[in-house]
């Protein structure tokens, strides 16, 4: 699929079936949403549609490594020839070698990738507008090249409620490659109990835009 619009709404139909089905058998619904990179504008955006249908936020949206749309670089990564491709998704460090060298493995992904950046073509012009009443936390890794903590901070415009923003070690894929650690951050969040995550994070002040 590489239109954003109906990747929005397909995405957001299923959650909020599951959603609705959750809230019928137990009575509430709580439920916070996560997206890392790409996926973090496409959660939100998600998020908002499901806020519309259910007419309950998350109790907290998690972003991570992502630039808010207005400052998204164009991509045309969708347009390069396959060896080119290849190497930049090698040289980002988010996929295994071993995908990358098996044959039918990497034919799946650049059929992947290219839909991926087709619809990220869309992110700085049709999710420029997109908002929530939702509160955000912004883990930004402290190395990272294409999401830096200062620019994520601009997430704020995008949300009428609260925001933190948690700065972590390593780059672009630190909350992906340290998985405990980062459930450990959302646990903390969510339940006010910390998870057993091990590496350090540092936290930032609420803020309220």
């Amino acid at each position: 699929m590489t239109d954003y619009h109906a990747l929005v709404k397909t995405l957001a139909a299923h959650l909020t079936a599951d959603l609705l089905t959750t809230r019928e058998h137990s009575g509430t619904l709580t439920y916070a949403t996560f997206g890392h990179s790409f996926g973090a504008t496409l959660s939100l955006a998600v998020a908002a549609a499901v806020t519309q249908e259910t007419g309950q936020p998350p109790a907290r949206a998690y972003l991570s490594a992502a630039l808010p749309p207005r400052l998204q670089p164009p991509d045309n990564l969708a347009d390069l020839p396959d060896e080119d491709l290849l190497a930049k998704t090698a040289a980002d460090g988010g996929t295994p070698p071993q995908v990358l060298a098996h044959p039918a493995m990497r034919t799946l992904l650049l059929r992947m990738l290219r839909q991926d950046h087709t619809v990220r073509r869309a992110f700085p012009t049709e999710a420029a507008t997109l908002q929530t009443t939702a509160p955000l936390t912004l883990i930004a890794a402290r190395d990272d090249p294409y999401a830096p903590p200062e620019a994520m901070r601009q997430w704020a415009a995008h949300t009428t409620g609260p925001i933190r923003q948690v700065t972590i070690p390593g780059g672009h894929f630190a909350a992906i490659h340290h998985p405990r650690d980062t459930l450990a951050l959302i646990a903390a969040d969510t339940t006010g109990h910390p998870g057993d995550g091990t590496r350090r994070a540092e936290t930032g002040e609420p803020h309220v835009p």
